[in-house]
This record gives structure tokens, C-alpha cells and sequence, in this order.
């Protein structure tokens, strides 16, 4: 029950307007202890399926008589914990619906930020670190624009208005469905989690669209790729903190880590860029990173100010 206070105390930390680095360093650290991560999780989906019910009467007084029946004997302690979890997030106004975004404004983060927005048509989107974009809804249709950077989509269901995502030359439609899009210099890159979408170039309006399924990704740049089975923890990882690589290449790991963080690594081993590297770290956290990858290739890990951390090959 302790456990499940302080994850919901957290989870109204971490679902506002903007959160920092400084926290989400501090929630790490809490998130370490056994059983902590198990706790957060349980209210995270408590929420989500009570999140359409909030403010609603019926709901409240169902949280109220959970905690007056948790007060008599006979009580399910676990269940009890969950509806003080649960009373504590309405209590709070927190979660996904903290933060609704006005049709047209323009949403961005910093770099290690994150931010949770709750759209007009009561669709979800996550920023991820540096990133921007923007949404417009009407009667006809929901659009948002990816500018920069990565944002996972929690579409609500809408058969009459199709909710399109526009990121440089790729568009991504969906109907109601969870997916992940990433926008970099190079490429835009769509990972389908649930439901189904159909992606296409609009510069090739002969060219039918790819329909995706759960566990396919898909990349466009010049053109569309072919879609690609994905490992889905790994390609959303983000959205639990978390950065997870499976046999990447050193350089493109270096490249990933660097998106969390002010704080850049540099690697002045070139010959070591293709080496691989597997492992899940927490993003943002440069230090543990620097460790592992030091030890796993000899690097001599080297700051440079408070802005750079040098990877070096061994002296001599």
C-alpha cells in the first residue's frame, strides 16, 4: 500500500505540464528499489482504464466506497491501495488529461524533457526529448504535424474523422490505434503498436499506401521502405524512461544517448563505431552509459568541462 502511494505521488510529478531532468534523475533513483518499478506500473494502468471515467460521479463514488470497505474487516489490502492510488491521481487532476493542447499551439521539449498531452478529440500524445509539433482539429479531420524530434499517439476512436501525422514527406493515418513516429534529418520512422495505419508519401499521390500491423515499422526518406517485424519494447522503450539496444552499433548508441542529455559524448575511436553494444539504460544517464560501453570496449572515459565526456582508446 506504502508503495502504491508513492507511485501514484509520482505519477502526478511526472504526468504535468513539464518535467526536468532533475526529476526524472530523482524518480530513477526511486524507481531502483525492489518492487517500486512493479508499483508504478499497477497505477499507471489503473489510470488508463479509469482515465475516461474522471471526474465522472459514479467514478468517484466507486473510489470512496472502495476505501469505506477498506476500512472494515476482511479488506483486500492490495485493492485498497489501488483505489488510495487512484484518489490520490482524481484527487490531483493529474495523469494524461492534465495537459490539453489548444488546436493550432504548437508543443515542444527540451532536450530531456517529456511532456503528456491530451488533444481536443481526446487522443494522447507523449513528446519525447526535443521535439516539436502541432495539432488542428475539425469537423472533417484531426491533423497533427510532427516537426521535430518523436511523439507516440493513443488515438481515440473517431470513424467520421480520420487523424493524420504529417512528418516531413511522410503521412501516417490512423483511425484509432497506438503507434510511435520519428522524425530525424534522415528519415521518418513509423512503429505501429496497436490497431492499424496506412502510411504513404503525399508527393506520390499514384503510389498506394503501406497498411502497417502490430509489430511492423516502417521508414521513409526519399521513399518508403518495406515494413520490418521490430522488437516493440526496444522501439518504445522511451516512454518508460528507458533506452534499450539490442547489438546497435557503438556510434549509433552514442548518437541515441546523446538525445537525452546536454551533457554529449564523443567518441574519439573511430575504429570502434561498429562495435555493438546491448544493454538497457535509463535515458538521460550519461554516467552509467559512459561505464558500461568503457569497460565492455577499453575507452578511457574523459570530461571535458561539465558539456563533454571524451571516449578514448587505452594509453599505450
Amino acid at each position: 500500500e506504502t508503495l502504491l502511494k508513492e507511485a501514484a505521488a509520482w505519477f502526478s510529478r511526472l504526468n504535468t505540464r513539464s518535467v526536468s531532468s532533475a526529476t526524472l534523475e530523482e524518480f530513477r533513483t526511486w524507481r531502483q528499489a525492489p518492487g517500486r518499478r512493479d508499483a508504478y506500473a499497477e497505477v499507471e494502468r489503473a489510470w488508463r482504464r479509469s482515465s475516461v471515467l474522471d471526474g465522472d460521479a459514479a467514478m468517484n463514488a466507486a473510489v470512496a466506497d472502495a476505501l469505506s470497505r477498506g476500512r472494515g474487516a476482511g479488506a483486500r489490502p492490495r485493492a485498497v491501495a489501488v483505489a488510495v492510488a487512484l484518489s490520490l491521481i482524481l484527487a490531483l487532476g493529474v495523469g494524461f488529461a492534465v495537459w490539453t493542447q489548444v488546436s493550432g499551439e504548437t508543443l515542444t521539449t527540451r532536450v530531456g524533457e517529456q511532456r503528456l498531452v491530451v488533444l481536443e478529440d481526446g487522443s494522447r500524445v507523449r513528446l519525447d526529448t526535443d521535439t516539436r509539433l502541432s495539432a488542428r482539429m475539425d469537423g472533417q479531420q484531426r491533423r497533427v504535424r510532427l516537426l521535430k524530434g518523436q511523439a507516440f499517439f493513443e488515438v481515440a476512436h473517431d470513424p467520421s474523422r480520420p487523424f493524420l501525422v504529417d512528418a516531413a514527406g511522410a503521412q501516417v493515418r490512423a483511425i484509432g490505434t497506438r503507434f510511435d513516429v520519428r522524425r530525424d534529418a534522415e528519415h521518418v520512422r513509423v512503429t505501429l503498436v496497436q490497431g492499424v495505419v496506412e502510411v504513404r508519401r503525399p508527393s506520390e499521390p499514384a503510389r498506394p499506401a503501406v497498411r502497417l500491423t502490430p509489430g511492423q515499422q516502417i521508414i521513409a526518406n526519399s521513399r518508403l521502405g518495406a515494413p520490418q517485424r521490430v522488437d516493440l519494447e526496444a522501439a518504445t522503450s522511451w516512454t518508460d524512461g528507458r533506452i534499450i539496444f539490442h547489438a546497435v552499433p557503438l556510434r549509433v548508441a552514442i548518437a541515441e544517448v546523446n538525445r537525452y542529455s546536454r551533457r554529449k559524448i564523443t567518441l574519439e575511436a573511430p575504429e570502434l563505431g561498429d562495435e555493438v553494444v546491448s544493454g538497457a539504460f535509463d535515458s538521460g544517464d550519461v554516467e552509467a552509459f559512459v561505464l558500461a560501453v568503457s569497460h565492455l570496449h577499453g575507452l578511457r572515459a574523459e570530461p571535458q568541462g561539465e558539456d563533454v565526456i571524451m571516449l578514448k582508446p587505452p594509453r599505450g
